[in-house]
């Protein structure tokens, strides 16, 4: 089964295999030579979705996550046990080198942390700044004439997201899950040094230093996996049995095939923050756009000549109340950032279902539908699948009314 995307020319995506990422809990031997390939996309989530596909991000308000490395001294943080494996492995390797069993790894040297831990919502923060700077800046300000109300920006924003949202994410879920958003804001990875990930030459020299299986086999030990690709980044394999031994210290069980409790005493689900969030934005935006562009051109005609007017635009709708309206724009941004293709009448079904579970059960149900119905979308390889991209490249079911229509 694949996932097909609302492009035509697009290839079929396999989804990513959650039992692979997370592999079940294995010992590692001492002989062991734990890698990992960064270029698959079981890697390319890692960390970013937990065991039932849901987009996640590690919380850390409380500080009680996170922990500094105490060889660093530029303030590296990381989670808490992955901090304590590292530092006994560390500590294993300075061993060596005093003993001299071991000689210096090229650019890594003494295995000083130079990069873990980044914070997710600071990137969240600056990557909306920039989009709502571009968006009301050059987008919205080219159609301001064509705008006169809350509602018609809304449409021009779909508009604007249905040709960029894989590139520019708007939601939560969006942003974690895209190129934005770099591996180590998950807390499970570390850069021994600050070496350019471009440079192949110095990723040759270590992969050739006479160091470098004892040091893949070091991270092993204490459960962690090197990068194929980026010698100097490991990771924290959640599934190793050697991990497992610094993460009970923490608190957090691992449960066979996933990972269980670590990521619901660690993560939160993305999902859950996206409808406030995206509802937040575009009423920044609005109010922003309202601020720079606070009239519209109108024209008449007096006299037989076409004058040029302005009139204050209409700022208040009944739209920015309204949770049947924002479901629909959340799932067509969704949609967008997912590259997900659907029937409008697969469409009209998830609202239904959505709207019935937020007014029954409360909006966290309502976005577990959404959700649901986005995270692991397969398509068939047969004529149905290919009508139904053909339908949604149709101008009719791009209509910028649909996400907006509202049933009375």
């Amino acid at each position: 089964m694949f996932r097909y995307t609302a492009n035509n020319n697009s290839k079929p995506r396999v989804a990513i295999n959650l039992k692979k990422a997370y592999s079940v809990l294995h010992p590692q031997n001492d002989g062991d030579i734990a890698a990992y390939d960064s270029q698959t996309r079981e890697s390319m989530y890692y960390g970013k979705v937990d065991t039932s596909g849901n987009a996640v991000y590690l919380i850390t308000e409380d500080g009680a996550s996170l922990a500094h490395f105490d060889s660093s001294n530029v303030g590296v943080f990381s989670i808490n046990f992955v901090v304590r494996a590292f530092e006994k492995m560390r500590e294993h390797y300075i061993d060596l080198l005093a003993d001299n069993k071991l000689d210096e790894l090229p650019y890594i040297g003494r295995m000083i942390p130079a990069a873990s831990w980044i914070d997710f919502q600071e990137i969240e923060k600056n990557h909306l700044g920039s989009l709502q700077s571009f968006f009301v800046g050059n987008y919205a300000s080219y159609y301001r004439d064509k705008i006169d109300s809350f509602d018609d920006f809304l449409r021009y924003f779909i508009q604007f997201v249905s040709t960029a949202a894989t590139e520019f994410p708007v939601t939560k879920t969006g942003i974690m899950l895209s190129h934005v958003t770099p591996p180590h804001s998950t807390g499970l990875y570390i850069d021994l040094t600050e070496e350019d990930t471009t440079n192949d030459e110095s990723k040759e020299i270590i992969l050739e230093s006479n160091s470098y299986m004892e040091y893949a086999r070091l991270a092993s030990i204490y459960g962690f996996k090197v990068d194929k690709y980026i010698p100097w980044r490991i990771r924290a394999d959640l599934g190793s049995w050697n991990m497992h031994q610094y993460m009970k210290r923490s608190g957090v069980t691992f449960r066979a095939p996933g990972v269980g409790d670590y990521f619901q005493q660690f993560y939160t689900r993305t999902h859950y923050h996206d409808l406030d969030d995206l509802r937040n934005f575009l009423l920044q935006c609005w109010r922003l756009f309202l601020y720079r562009f606070p009239r519209k051109k109108i024209y008449s005609v007096q006299g037989g000549k076409t004058i040029t007017l302005s009139a204050i635009r209409e700022s208040n709708s009944k739209t920015i109340n309204n949770i049947e309206v924002w479901m629909r724009i959340l799932l067509r941004v969704r949609m967008e950032e997912s590259l997900v293709a659907m029937t409008e009448n697969k469409f009209e079904d998830i609202i239904k279902k959505a709207v019935f579970s937020y007014e029954k059960y409360g909006i966290e149900k309502g976005l577990n539908i959404i959700n649901k119905n986005l995270k692991n979308r397969y398509f068939s390889v047969d004529s149905a699948s290919k009508n139904m991209l053909n339908y949604l490249n149709n101008a009719t079911f791009r209509n910028l009314k649909l996400p907006l229509r509202v049933k009375s």
